[in-house]
């Protein structure tokens, strides 16, 4: 192979870049200023070009500049300083990838875009251009060349190219958890804060390509934000419209070319426009034998030139010839109904619902070739926001008697030939989603009594499906949240503008812990504070769940005030309705709060009330959860004998269904213990912590922390000194990522011991032992830290 390489002649190596970029001869030749001839007598070696057209051709080919000279000396008839590289993949091709990257793999090549994706590229490798939006109105094949012009740049990104699809994100708030979704592999968390990410990402090189942004544009500002924080982060966003952030580069996405009227008589010719190449491409996907003729070229021309050369409509157009003929399809463009139509085609409108319209006119059409029966499921499948499988499809826009599945299935696959849906390929169960524009146009043939019975009815089929899940079944059942979460916001969205309270608060008692996890916070605590405001009642246990779960969202976003007001909310409640278990209960979340936030007599207070009617019934609340966090109170005032008796009582009562507690218990025991130099007794103490460290990020933390402790200040000191700044690294990673909010008396805690530990170590030594624990994930230190105590020594 490699001497079959080092003989390639320059003709050769034209013709084998020429071929992998899928340029004609004639499509070359005018990339680089000369005619297709001169290119098919450079190939066959019949001719050289002059210095000036080789560079020329180097631009188009794209060649390296690693083997730009190689290319220039072959181009004049001189031998090769070494031999050309293999080219890379074609356009629209997937290139082995030597970073990280999840853009898509087109399953067809770009249309002759190399002039437009080669511009892109250079300004995304400029390193004064930070943010490029890619704008155009639908269909205009935005997201194709943000894609190549990725791909074409993904060298200069070390970290990588990634993708992010914000059609189906329907709030701005969510597209900062999208991003750190499409991040995932590189470690960034799911629910990561702005902060959080500027930091993951601060010392990184990667490209954001954000498409579909117009619906979301309030988000601009937040991510550049993180441009401002992340020096070597790029954006690179398609859009309907400008997002008018300041130092966006806008690059207007063109129409493919189209021929005049007069080039219908020379049909030769006409495969050098784009406009046709798409068309007769895509045509020959069903009809491989199509070719402009003389009898076809006119029909082609008229049909190029009425589509006004936006990609999505010649598919349309393409993908009709499988019903019809030419003739015929030419024929129904020009029917009178259709020529305000095609006048809004060519209008060159800014505003995002000119262009919406310019678009739909192309799906009105497609829609007149659907049966009636095919119509009504159309419009009646935009009642989905982000795609659906079989059963929902089935389920909800259906009627009764519900058809069998087989003839559904081909119901979908029929709309999937119209190319009105697209059929998602992957693992697990088959999936079709809307093109947005095409969304849009179904969902204005809906009238609002359909709408409204299949919103009720989306909203009961998700719900449904959600209750069948059982509490094995943890991975189906996140998988499927993640598939439908748009459908699923959007029923809750439906069923709290329809006063349905009961249904809301079914999908939120459902959702609550899919928000925690995956970054909707937020999102949900909107939810539920909507869900709390309607008028009418809810059931009082039904409030009580909404209450926690909003002080719980609340938490995790660190607004504490909002968290303390609905723990307030959920214990009045409580009291009002002689509620001893959920007083109690809310009492007890109300004391963890006030602890955490240093408001000791107020969380004596409450943790004292708690016990009292724990005690009274142990039912309600096992007396051992509120003791454990008195006992923490008195550790953090500074009274540790009162702090032991109350913690060893606390143990005595709480049991395996209170790990949390038994967890603080156990810490705040080794903490007092190292307080008074028991390391003994710390080392007792911590060994039984550890069985804890699972119940929540805190826990395992907090024990950290105290394990830490323990390496600093048991003896002999020095070679703790260099375990404890590891777990210390490890402790600010973790609280990094997690978000989590340490209490005031470990935080100055930390910070002394860390001072003492960089006092043994050294600057130099500290910064090293601290940056090693950093790059440990939460079990690696957790296992290190079990592992050094056990032995009781660093």
């Amino acid at each position: 192979m490699r001497a079959e390489i080092e003989f390639e002649s320059f003709g050769q190596w034209l013709k084998r870049r020429r071929r992998l970029l899928d340029l004609t001869q004639e499509q070359l030749g005018r990339l680089a200023g000369c005619s297709g001839a001169a290119i098919r007598k450079f190939e066959a070696g019949e001719r050289k070009p002059s210095q000036e057209l080789a560079g020329l051709l180097a631009d188009a080919l794209q060649i390296p500049d690693t083997e730009r000279q190689t290319f220039l000396r072959m181009a004049r008839g001189l031998p090769p300083l070494h031999a050309p590289a293999a080219a890379p993949a074609a356009a629209g091709r997937r290139v082995p990838a030597l970073v990280a990257e999840n853009l898509p793999a087109p399953l067809t090549s770009l249309i002759d875009r190399i002039r437009d994706a080669t511009f892109i590229t250079r300004l995304l490798e400029d390193a004064a251009v930070r943010w490029i939006t890619l704008i155009g109105p639908p269909g205009i094949g935005k997201t194709r060349l943000s894609i190549q012009s990725a791909r074409q740049a993904l060298a200069h990104f070390a970290d990588g190219a990634w993708f992010v699809d914000l059609a189906q994100v329907e709030d701005a708030s969510f597209v900062l958890p999208a991003v750190c979704r499409a991040l995932a592999s590189l470690g960034v968390p799911a629910a990561a804060s702005l902060e959080q990410l500027a930091r993951e990402l601060h010392a990184r090189s990667l490209l954001l390509v954000l498409d579909n942004f117009e619906h979301v544009t309030d988000a601009a500002v937040e991510i550049a934000g993180l441009l401002k924080r992340s020096a070597q982060v790029k954006v690179l966003a398609t859009s309907r419209i400008p997002l008018y952030i300041y130092g966006e580069h806008l690059y207007r996405v063109p129409p493919l070319s189209i021929p005049p009227q007069e080039a219908a008589r020379r049909p030769a010719s006409l495969m050098d426009y784009e406009a046709v190449q798409l068309f007769v491409m895509r045509t020959r996907l069903h009809q491989p034998g199509l070719t402009p003729t003389t009898e076809n070229a006119a029909a082609i021309v008229d049909i190029c030139r009425d589509l006004e050369g936006i990609p999505l409509a010649l598919e349309l157009a393409a993908a009709t010839l499988q019903r019809m003929s030419l003739e015929e399809l030419n024929g129904l463009l020009h029917r009178p109904e259709g020529e305000s139509w095609l006048k809004q085609v060519s209008t060159p409108a800014r505003d995002l619902p000119a262009r919406q319209r310019t678009l739909e006119n192309v799906v009105a059409w497609s829609y007149t070739l659907l049966t009636p029966s095919q119509q009504e499921l159309f419009s009646s499948l935009s009642v989905f926001v982000d795609g659906f499988d079989l059963e929902a499809a089935r389920s909800i826009c259906c009627d009764e008697p519900l058809p069998e599945r087989a003839a559904v299935r081909q119901w979908l696959e029929d709309l999937s030939e119209h190319s009105l849906l697209v059929r998602e390929s992957g693992q697990g169960k088959p999936r079709w989603r809307m093109l947005e524009i095409i969304h849009e146009y179904a969902s204005l043939r809906l009238s609002p009594a359909r709408r409204a019975e299949l919103e009720e009815r989306r909203a009961g089929h998700y719900l449904e499906r959600l209750m069948a899940f059982g509490s094995a079944d943890v991975d189906e059942r996140e998988s499927f949240l993640s598939a439908n979460v748009g459908n699923l916001h959007t029923s809750l969205n439906w069923a709290l503008v329809a006063q349905r309270a009961r249904l809301g608060y079914e999908l939120v008692i459902r959702l609550e812990g899919y928000w925690a996890k995956f970054g909707y916070d937020k999102a949900g605590l909107q939810f539920i504070q909507r869900l709390l405001a309607m008028p009418g009642d809810l059931p009082v246990q039904a409030r009580l769940d909404l209450l926690g779960m909003a002080s719980d969202l609340a938490w995790q976003l660190h607004d504490f005030e909002t968290g303390l007001s609905y723990t307030e909310q959920a214990v009045q409640l409580g009291r009002a309705q002689g509620l001893r278990s959920a007083t109690a209960v809310y009492l007890n979340r109300l004391g963890r709060i006030n602890l955490e936030r240093g408001l000791f007599p107020e969380a004596r207070r409450v943790l004292e009330e708690c016990l009292e009617l724990a005690r009274a019934d142990p039912q309600a609340l096992n007396p051992g959860a509120p003791l454990a966090q008195l006992g923490e109170l008195a550790l953090f005032e500074g009274r540790r004998e009162d702090a032991r008796a109350i913690l060893h009582e606390a143990l005595d009562l709480l049991t395996d269904d209170e790990p949390i507690f038994q967890g603080i218990a156990r810490v705040d025991l080794a903490e007092a213990a190292l307080a008074e130099n028991q390391f003994a007794q710390a080392q007792h103490w911590l060994e039984q912590s550890y069985a804890y460290t699972g119940a929540h990020i805190r826990r395992a933390i907090v024990f950290l922390c105290a394990a830490a402790g323990y390496l600093l200040l048991a003896p002999p000191g020095g070679r703790q000194a260099a375990a404890a700044a590891r777990l210390y690294g490890a402790i600010d990673a973790l609280v990094e990522r997690s978000g989590v909010s340490l209490s005031i008396f470990y935080r100055q805690l930390n910070e002394q011991r860390s001072r003492q530990a960089r006092q043994q170590l050294g600057q130099s030594a500290w910064i090293e032992e601290f940056e090693s624990g950093r790059k440990l994930s939460r079990d690696e230190a957790l296992q290190q830290a079990r592992a050094l105590i056990a032995k009781g020594e660093g």
